[in-house]
């Protein structure tokens, strides 16, 4: 996908990347989707705090290599944003969350403990395949 906005980013987020846009006072952006048999994705809005909803714009790209994977009994858990058993990934300036890509083995099931109440929490949970 190609992302393009008013503040001259100009971005493409391949297979399992991730971009995180604040809208703040606004943003005018686009994406590109390319022509694919099959294309899978996923978009989180978060409602910024009152006191924020002015503030300035800004667009961050993360990279593959930037989201720390842990591997789990039964599968794997990459940190999209936050932190998870003591490895930290991404995060943002305004919302405290985080936001997991979890892969879970046929036949086998992940248990993730709970976080602080502080804490927003949110999973992408995949079987694998193949």
């Amino acid at each position: 996908m190609k992302h393009k906005d008013n503040l001259g980013f100009e971005d493409t987020v391949e297979d399992g990347e991730v971009q995180w846009m604040t809208a703040g006072s606004g943003i005018i952006h686009e994406e590109q989707l390319p022509a694919s048999e099959r294309m899978l994705g996923v978009q989180l809005w978060l409602n910024l705090p009152a006191k924020d909803k002015m503030t300035k714009p800004a667009y961050r790209s993360i990279k593959r290599d930037q989201i720390p994977e842990v591997e789990l009994e039964g599968g794997r858990l990459r940190i999209l944003a936050g932190s998870y058993d003591g490895q930290q990934g991404v995060q943002g300036n305004y919302q405290p969350i985080d936001y997991y890509d979890i892969t879970v083995e046929p036949g086998k099931t992940v248990t993730i403990p709970q976080r602080r109440a502080d804490r927003r929490c949110c999973f992408l949970c995949w079987g694998m395949y193949g």
